[in-house]
């Protein structure tokens, strides 16, 4: 009997929750990551992501806004919606003054990932930073608050990370596909655009053409990454079509 009252209570507690935020469920309120880094790499950045799904009937237009950073004083923070991402002059999608209003959207059985992005620009240590949401139809309505902590320290120099500050990425301007001379300590590749925006994902092979047709011209930045140590080091290729 005990046992069904627990039962119905957080049955109870859980629905309440959720209709609490408007049908949005999160992978985790409070995200974390550690990663050991090579803080000489100027374009590095750790990603600490949360998984929103929206489980209600009605379309979820979602306003955040972000609070101060809590960590060192050179670190910087980038936050990355599916609309597109913002650097620290933009502290909410809805800002008047910047002429902003983007709402991101997630439609019913979703789901979007809000993403920080922790840039130390070569400084050790750990950041905090939160996130308020609200809908858009009440965007003085708080109705989560969500919190991402990164703790970073620097790896020690070895011959494997030497290995991957040798490694060179051709053909560059690549018309639609690029390579790298070796993949040592290297198991997936990211491919970004100048924005943030993940664009494509590679499993690193041997000998391996990285395809980038049906992208748009432009610059772009391949994180090598080991599922360990995280972003190892980040290279520049532009994508450049043929001319008629």
């Amino acid at each position: 009997m005990k046992h069904n009252l627990l039962f119905a209570f957080f049955l109870v507690f859980s629905l309440a929750c959720v209709a609490q935020t408007g049908g949005l469920t999160f992978s985790s309120t409070n995200a974390k990551k550690d990663a050991s880094v090579d803080l000489t790499d100027p374009f590095l950045d750790v990603q600490v992501p949360i998984t929103i799904t929206n489980t209600g009937k009605d379309t979820a237009k979602i306003i955040w806004r972000r609070l101060s950073l809590n960590g060192p004083s050179k670190w910087g923070t980038r936050v990355c919606d599916n609309n597109n991402c913002y650097d620290e002059i933009v502290s909410s999608n809805l800002d008047p003054k910047l002429r902003l209003n983007e709402p991101f959207v997630i439609a019913p059985g979703k789901k979007a990932d809000l993403i920080m992005y922790f840039l130390p620009y070569g400084t050790a240590g750990t950041g905090k930073i939160g996130l308020h949401l609200a809908f858009a139809a009440k965007p003085d309505t708080v109705i989560a608050s969500l919190n991402y902590e990164a703790n970073i320290r620097s790896i020690a120099t070895s011959t494997r990370d030497i290995q991957v500050a040798n490694v060179q990425l051709f053909p560059n301007p690549s018309t639609d596909y690029f390579q790298i001379n070796r993949i040592d300590n290297i198991d997936h590749l990211i491919l970004y655009n100048v924005l943030g925006r993940k664009m494509r994902e590679y499993p690193a092979q041997e000998g391996a053409r990285y395809r980038m047709a049906g992208l748009p011209d432009g610059i772009y930045l391949v994180a090598l990454v080991n599922d360990q140590k995280g972003v190892l080091r980040t290279l520049r290729v532009q994508k450049k079509g043929l001319r008629p």
